[in-house]
């Protein structure tokens, strides 16, 4: 029987993703989108689901305008009631580090959740946050905002599940990402991409590039996932009655080291002469080309704490209790190798990194 389901964030990653798989399980789809300046609500939504997907149908879901920061996310609460949605899906999410944008961090992220809290307790459906496994770490307003909207969520006396999921890769099998935006894990490959070809344009010779710079990384591991994976994971977790009123965790196993993942995706871009230092033990030492350090110190600020000190999401508790609540359907990602790094890197390149 299908489902009635609404869900917020569809034209951002895991959103688009998620919506076009329930699509493809003959689900019945409601996409809450607002209008961008250039495009509808519907145009941004279709554009999406078409680069998951590009069978997907306008005539298999239907898009309700609406804007999750105003009072009723700026939608009529009696059309929603005669379209009988039971489940609600808020992915929407500002994923933004910078302490400049905090306040529309903020906004988007607590605000817009109490605002779909509202909604759901409105039309007496069951609610199902998308939020980080970072999120009790608290290192900036994105991660901060994402764990106070998880308190709201767990105070409110509406069924619930909070999902936390990962940092998010192409897909398993070709490394596609499937959307527009490259964020997150392609933000480093796309710094060290530019900046070679930079290089190669100024001196006029393609391939191997020496760009001789410090990384921090430790021995930290980095909790990738491909998306089709998480998107089956949380699937599985809207299906599962059992999910109700608990904070799941998607998150890899046996997550790669970082220095192994720089290595294979530098390698991918046909970088060379980064060295890698324990950021633990102070500062580098290394100061030739002080400026060019300068620029990746500048651009690394914002990814550190992730690439330093990552903690063992895959053993946590509520990895545990989400390989429990699947049971049988659950499977493990794939392995992290540098080969599928190498791929993944390759793709973002030939995608000009979605610009």
């Amino acid at each position: 029987m299908a489902r009635r389901i609404l869900i917020t964030g569809a034209t951002g990653l895991v959103g688009g993703h998620l919506g076009a798989q329930l699509i493809k399980e003959r689900n019945e789809l409601f996409f809450l989108a607002r209008d961008s300046s250039s495009e509808s609500a519907k145009e941004r939504i279709q554009k999406n689901l078409k680069l998951v997907n590009p069978l997907t149908s306008p005539s298999n879901y239907s898009v309700i305008k609406g804007n999750i920061t105003e009072k009723n996310c700026g939608v009529s609460i009696g059309e929603l009631e005669r379209f009988g949605i039971k489940k609600i899906i808020h992915a929407a999410a500002s994923v933004n580090f910078d302490d400049k944008n905090a306040a529309m961090t903020w906004e988007t992220n607590l605000l817009g959740t109490k605002n779909i809290l509202s909604l759901t307790q409105e039309i007496g459906a069951k609610l199902y946050y998308i939020s980080t496994v970072y999120a009790e770490t608290e290192r900036n307003a994105y991660e901060v905002s994402k764990l106070a909207a998880e308190k709201a969520v767990q105070k409110s006396e509406l069924p619930w599940c909070i999902i936390r999921l990962p940092i998010i890769v192409g897909d398993s099998q070709d490394g596609d990402l499937r959307h527009h935006q490259y964020n997150g894990f392609y933000r480093i490959g796309k710094l060290f991409h530019r900046l070679a070809q930079r290089i190669r344009r100024k001196r006029g010779y393609s391939g191997i590039v020496s760009i001789p710079v410090c990384v921090g990384c430790g021995d930290s591991t980095l909790n990738l996932c491909p998306i089709d994976w998480v998107i089956k994971m949380i699937v599985g977790l809207i299906g599962a009655a059992e999910s109700v009123g608990k904070v799941m965790s998607i998150a890899h196993p046996s997550p790669p080291r970082v220095k192994n993942v720089m290595q294979a995706g530098l390698a991918a871009l046909q970088v060379e002469g980064v060295q890698y230092w324990d950021s633990k033990l102070g500062p580098h030492t290394l100061d030739k080309n002080a400026n060019l350090q300068k620029v990746i110190n500048r651009e690394m600020k914002r990814y550190s704490p992730y690439i330093t000190n990552e903690e063992p999401f895959g053993s946590s508790v509520f990895a545990e209790e989400t390989r429990r609540v699947l049971g049988e359907s659950y499977k493990n990602p794939i392995n992290i190798t540098p080969t599928f790094i190498r791929q993944l890197l390759q793709v973002a390149v030939k995608k000009n990194f979605g610009d």
